[in-house]
């Protein structure tokens, strides 16, 4: 027999084959299926979370225009002393709560998404070892 030459098998090897076969595609398309989920739900943290860098700064301007920042309902609006065109920005705040409050807010907002980017980057390195 060369290596050109069919292989014959009779009828019950090939059904043992076919159902290998039929098996091994099961699991593959079930791990693909995690994996799938697995990445849908890594985004989703992200998104959930948000730019931390965004909630820190915002943070960072209601502190640095705490004797200055105007409120307008639910909205303060203060100047953006880090830019060098310095413009004026629209941050949300309760009416209600004083101006060191909503930073704190901000702030803990910004540790948390710092904290899940961290915590999900982590996750994927891991995820990315296993395979």
């Amino acid at each position: 027999m060369n290596a050109d030459s069919p292989i014959i098998i009779d009828a019950e090897a090939r059904e043992r084959l076919e159902q290998m076969a039929s098996a091994a595609r099961r699991k593959i398309l079930r791990l693909i299926a995690k994996n799938q989920k697995l990445i849908a739900n890594m985004r989703g943290d992200l998104e959930r979370h948000g730019d931390p860098e965004r909630w820190k700064r915002f943070g960072d301007l209601i502190l640095a225009n705490i004797g200055t920042a105007e409120r307008r309902g639910d909205n303060i609006l203060v100047t953006d002393y880090f830019d060098t065109a310095a413009p004026i920005v629209e941050i949300e705040g309760d009416a209600h709560k004083p101006l060191s409050e909503i930073a704190e807010g901000y702030f803990r907002q910004y540790v948390k998404a710092r904290n899940g980017r961290k915590a999900t980057w982590r996750n994927r390195r891991r995820h990315k070892r296993r395979r």
